[in-house]
């Protein structure tokens, strides 16, 4: 009856979700039930030799974050290292660009024939499994680019525990949008915090911006979709991944964007990061 507690709420785009809890070398698979995750599947795996926290190139350990599979590489494209095959993962992600880390290849794999696993920590940054767990895991993964969350601490709760943090979280990010939708310029904005960066734009020419081009507006629509919420692990802050459609009177345009939240001195959540996912 217990959840992981770092995801808050999954969208429908997503109807399965991996998380990896590489302390306890642990991949666990999710499927997405009218907004509630049930584990289906759980198996051992491996991950770097100098364990997790991937910040550079050949560091030979593996990232803590928040990613998606992004295709399928097949056995005969590998050498034997890899196994029956592998699904890369899109390291480095928008965050990690951001905290320019660098490094690439990091993949979910199998292992060499003449072995069933490899010892806990053996890659140089991938997580590894028995092959026959990876030909079981890719029909789940793979056309959907499902969300894979390396995490360095799994915390299971109690599944209203879950549904009281999403509730108070998605009335924060309604209340962004419904700001900016009606706009009240300055409540929306009140939204962000005082290290806020997006585009090339700080806090103070992001404001100059946005007071700009909303006074021109006659009117503003604003409508959120694909809504993920995540406490994005190894960070104390939270994620926020949607569609935004949006539409005035003289534009119009639709883009997935991915919103970053922490606290400030006084408790109160707020926006620190906006990206366009690519």
């Amino acid at each position: 009856g217990l959840v992981p507690a770092g995801v808050l709420k999954l969208a429908d785009e997503y109807p399965y979700l991996v998380i990896v809890d590489l302390p306890h070398s642990r991949l666990n698979l999710f499927q997405n039930k009218g907004g509630e995750l049930k584990l289906i599947r759980s198996h051992y795996s491996g991950m770097g030799r100098n364990g997790f926290g991937k910040k550079a190139s050949g560091d030979l350990r593996t990232p803590v974050g928040i990613y998606h599979v992004t295709g399928w590489k097949s056995d005969n494209e590998l050498p034997e290292l890899y196994g029956a095959g592998a699904l890369p993962l899109n390291y480095p992600n928008l965050w990690d660009r951001f905290q320019v880390k660098t490094g690439y290849g990091i993949w979910l794999h199998g292992v060499p024939r003449t072995t069933y696993v490899r010892a806990p920590r053996s890659s140089e940054g991938c997580v590894t499994m028995a092959n026959d767990d990876l030909v079981g895991l890719k029909p789940y993964v793979y056309s959907n680019k499902a969300p894979v969350i390396l995490a360095d601490k799994l915390e299971w709760v109690p599944k209203g525990e879950v549904a009281h943090d999403r509730d108070a979280f998605l009335s924060r990010v309604e209340a962004w949008r419904k700001r900016w939708a009606g706009k009240d310029t300055e409540g929306y904005l009140s939204f962000y915090g005082p290290e806020f960066t997006t585009g090339g734009m700080n806090l103070k020419s992001f404001t100059e911006h946005k007071r700009r081009v909303n006074a021109g507006k006659k009117f503003i629509d604003v409508k959120l979709a694909d809504l993920s919420l995540y406490h994005y692990p190894g960070e104390a802050m939270m994620l926020a991944e949607f569609t935004l459609n949006y539409r005035s009177d003289n534009f119009s345009s639709s883009a997935k964007k991915q919103q970053y939240w922490r606290k400030n001195a006084k408790g109160e959540w707020k926006i620190f990061r906006e990206e366009n996912l690519d």
